[in-house]
């Protein structure tokens, strides 16, 4: 799930609830399917579905399709930022559904369960369940630093406000 840093699109992979603060329901967005890589654009205001990114021919694994783990907007929100299954990156053209630069980042050995853009967003994190955080040049995907020492899952990651530090979170025991 991800909003836009405007508030007026939401990405989602499978369903999602949107609630107000107080607890009440706002809205249902529903992924039409959620077995296969697909994302689906909604205008976040109304529930108007904008766009749907089927994926599937393009991401593939083995002969089988990835599922879609994390999503992210970039920082102007021209592009989808999506984490795989396989522990892949793959950079969309949020308003065309076309992979966009033909950017895929390959470093993390399995699925990716976070996106981070850097406050400046030229850097991008990743957390994955192969216990490591990768730090990215976003234009490039070229892989910049690969950060060790979770003993198991890293299942979120964050950039402090002025990019200087991360802070993550994991299944350490």
């Amino acid at each position: 799930i991800s909003f836009s840093s405007d508030g007026s699109r939401l990405l989602v992979g499978g369903g999602v609830f949107v609630r107000s603060a107080r607890g009440e329901d706002q809205a249902f967005f529903q992924g039409k399917d959620t077995v296969y890589p697909i994302l689906y654009m909604y205008d976040a205001m109304t529930g108007q579905l904008l766009h749907q990114y089927d994926t599937r021919g393009y991401v593939v694994s083995e002969g089988f399709d990835v599922p879609v783990t994390t999503v992210a907007f970039s920082a102007d929100g021209s592009e989808i930022i999506s984490g795989l299954a396989d522990g892949r990156l793959v950079v969309w053209s949020a308003s065309s559904g076309e992979q966009a630069n033909v950017r895929e980042f390959v470093g993390h050995s399995s699925s990716i369960n976070a996106i981070e853009l850097s406050p400046d967003g030229r850097s991008l994190l990743t957390a994955s369940d192969d216990r490591a955080i990768i730090l990215w040049d976003y234009a490039t995907g070229r892989l910049i630093r690969r950060l060790t020492g979770h003993r198991g899952a890293v299942n979120d990651v964050r950039f402090s406000p002025d990019g200087l530090q991360v802070l993550s979170g994991g299944d350490d025991t």
